[in-house]
This record gives C-alpha cells, structure tokens and sequence, in this order.
C-alpha cells in the first residue's frame, strides 16, 4: 500500500511539472508575440525617419601575433551599403610604403563588389552582403518562430533572451539578449565555421537621432578572450549620401603583387 501511495505521488509530480513546463512554455510563446509587435512597430518607422547614415568608427583586432589597428566608415543608404577600411600597416610593409591600407565593400543595390590593393576589383557573392546586412537590420529575421527562452541583465539593462533556430535559414546569430524597454541588442551569440562560440555585446548606448538609440562600444569575444573591440566616434543622420558613393566604376582594376605581398610579410614575420 505504502509502495502504491508512493508511486501515486511521484506520478503526481513529475505530471505536475510537466504541466507548469506547458504553461510555462506557452506564456513566453504569448509573451514573445507581444515583444515581436513592439519591434516590428518600432523598427517599421527605421527606414522612414533614417534615410541615410553613415558611421565612422575605429577598431583594434587582438590575436597572438599582436594587434591591428583600423578605422571604418560605414554608409548605408535604403538597400546600399559601402565600408570603407583603413587598416594601419607595421614592420616591413610600412617600411615598403605601405603605411596603410584601404578595403572597400561596396553593395550597389544588385551586386556587391571588393576593391583592395591585394585583388583590385572583384565581384562577390551576395551571400556575403546579406550576412552583414542581416547583423546591421537584426530585427528583420525575427519571427514567430524565433524562441523567447528567458530573461537576463547584462550591462545594467533587463534583456529578453531570444533563440533563433531554423533547419531553412542561415541566421548570423544563434541567441540574442534584447533589452526589455528600448528593444536594442545589446548581446548576440553566433557560432564561427570551427564551432567556436562568438558572443558580441554592445555597450555605450546613445540616442543618435530622436528616440533612435546605439550602442557607440562593441566588443567581440571567442569564449572569455577578447579579440576585437570597436568604438564609434561619429554618427551622421540623413546628411544626403550621394548616388555616387555605392556605384562602382572600374570593374577591371588588377591588385598588387600578390608574392611581394607574402615576402614582405614573411620578412616581418622573422623579425
């Protein structure tokens, strides 16, 4: 009898937690509907108050072999983007008079180009603008398939968790951390072609332009190492970017010996 009762109970139970789990599931399910109406609301009215914006910022890279420095300026103007980086050169390329050089990234509307002193001009796959865009316009993969799976605090704001999770889509984030009230991303996880675990997190949020706010500091780390840090230092709003700026005219262009470019870095390699 005592052996019966028992087993009732445990029964009981696990048949309750299961049931706490149903509801528990089913209110982050109504809950994240609720988020997801509050950010599409919010970021419909992006592309109508943001006509242009063009964000110039420096960035240091950090790896074993020291650091790399570099300054970016980003455009983004409706459905063309253009990034153009300037990376600080060391050693025996700047003693070669390659003190600094330029990249620039350039998505015209229809296709998406590199230009380099290393390849010259070169067609590249959409794929790879599409990747960055979705990282620039997050809120726009979100859906009600995307998962609310808890809440957290990181850097001083109450943040959703949300998990994305697709057997069809490709997302450049695996879990992002949204704060409860402005809806910004302040984290994101992604996982990198060898399965590491990359978590990016924003911080120094300042209004830019009305109640439009982002964060001026991100930093990027490959489990608890830092590897890359990024501060904004201007932000302009609807200053009339030109047509010009995301149109690219020599498709041609040959780059720079690409052997000198391996001796030289081998030479600073040894030093």
């Amino acid at each position: 009898m005592k052996n019966h009762v028992t087993r009732v109970l445990v029964v009981n139970l696990l048949l309750a937690g299961f049931l706490i789990g149903l509801v528990q599931a089913q209110a982050m399910e109504l809950e994240w509907k609720s988020v997801l109406n509050r950010i599409k609301d919010k970021y419909d009215g992006y592309e109508k108050e943001i006509k242009d914006i063009e964000i110039t910022s420096s960035r240091i890279m950090i790896a074993e072999q020291g650091t790399m420095k570099s300054e970016m300026v980003t455009m983004n103007k409706g459905d063309k983007f253009r990034v153009d980086n300037k990376i600080q050169m060391e050693g025996e390329m700047e003693a070669e008079g390659m003190s600094e050089i330029i990249t620039t990234i350039i998505h015209d509307g229809v296709n998406t180009w590199m230009i380099s002193p290393f390849a010259g001009t070169q067609k590249l796959p959409n794929e790879k603008f599409e990747q960055e865009k979705d990282k620039w316009n997050w809120w726009e993969f979100l859906s009600e398939e995307t998962k609310l799976i808890g809440t957290d605090k990181v850097c001083d704001r109450d943040c959703y968790i949300v998990e994305l999770q697709s057997d069809e889509e490709e997302y450049p984030f695996t879990k992002m951390w949204l704060d409860q009230k402005s809806l910004v991303m302040v984290q994101a996880e992604s996982i990198d072609d060898q399965g590491n675990t990359i978590k990016t997190i924003n911080s120094d949020f300042r209004k830019f332009k009305g109640d439009w706010e982002m964060g001026y500091k991100m930093e990027m780390f490959m489990g608890d190492q830092l590897f890359m840090s990024q501060q904004i230092e201007e932000i302009k709003v609807n200053s009339g970017l030109s047509d010009d700026l995301f149109i690219v005219e020599d498709t041609g262009s040959q780059g720079m010996d690409i052997n000198k470019l391996m001796e030289m870095m081998k030479k600073g390699e040894g030093e």
